[in-house]
């Protein structure tokens, strides 16, 4: 009996549930297959943003880099004149208030 019982859901499993199982696998793979070109063209894209990321992050390193040493020259090369420069602006404080004002004629 409980033979029977076991054939018959063998049976049930092999005629009805195998095909089933068979055509949603195929059916499955099928689906794969039609996406694979999607899934290339997105894995291209973002390797092509994530490129363009890392060349944007490359060139404002470069730049940060290139800002921080223009401005250490500058500074190296300013720090020697500063007394040549505070000088240069006495000088020409002292001929600026020398020199006469124009006096506004007085309206007709």
């Amino acid at each position: 009996m409980i033979g029977m019982l076991v054939g018959g859901m063998f049976l049930f499993g092999l005629v009805i549930l195998l095909p089933l199982l068979l055509v949603g696998l195929i059916l499955r793979l099928l689906f794969h297959i039609l996406l694979i070109p999607f899934k290339i063209v997105g894995v291209l894209i973002g390797l092509g943003v994530g490129l363009a990321g890392l060349a944007a992050v490359v060139a404002v390193l470069a730049g940060g880099l290139v800002l921080a040493s223009a401005l250490l020259i500058g500074a190296a090369l300013l720090l020697p004149l500063t007394p040549l420069l505070l000088g240069a602006l006495v000088v020409w404080g002292v001929f600026r208030l020398m020199k006469p004002r124009p006096v506004a004629a007085p309206p007709a």
